[in-house]
């Protein structure tokens, strides 16, 4: 999910992670990710994911914008809201999902910086 908030955005630090949370050694994961073999062009998505992303990526045109430097500082929370009605998202999964968008937001900002 990480690769789609950060734009396409290559990061071996996710993949090394994966990696040793499977067993495989720190040194062997950095080795095995950082060789010259061509990468993947398609990256899947979580079942438990898609939907926050579907929900995200309607949201891209409702980011606030710092008024001196244009750099978006976080989402327009109002436009939340009517955005999960009109998807048709039953409002007893709005809170996690709130929760849910609030990690996308500071992942796609944190990858700005």
């Amino acid at each position: 999910m990480q690769h789609w908030l950060r734009g396409g955005v290559e990061d071996d630090r996710e993949r090394i992670a994966d990696l040793m949370r499977f067993g495989v050694s720190e040194a062997e994961a950095k080795a095995f990710v950082t060789d010259d073999a061509p990468r993947p062009a398609v990256f899947g998505v979580w079942a438990g994911n898609a939907e926050v992303l579907q929900v995200f990526f309607r949201l891209k045109r409702q980011w606030r914008l710092h008024p001196f430097n244009g750099k978006p500082v976080g989402l327009d929370h109002t436009a939340i809201p009517p955005t999960l009605q009109l998807m048709g998202i039953p409002r007893r999964k709005w809170p996690g999902l709130f929760d849910q968008l609030a990690v996308c937001e500071n992942t796609v900002l944190e990858g700005r910086g």
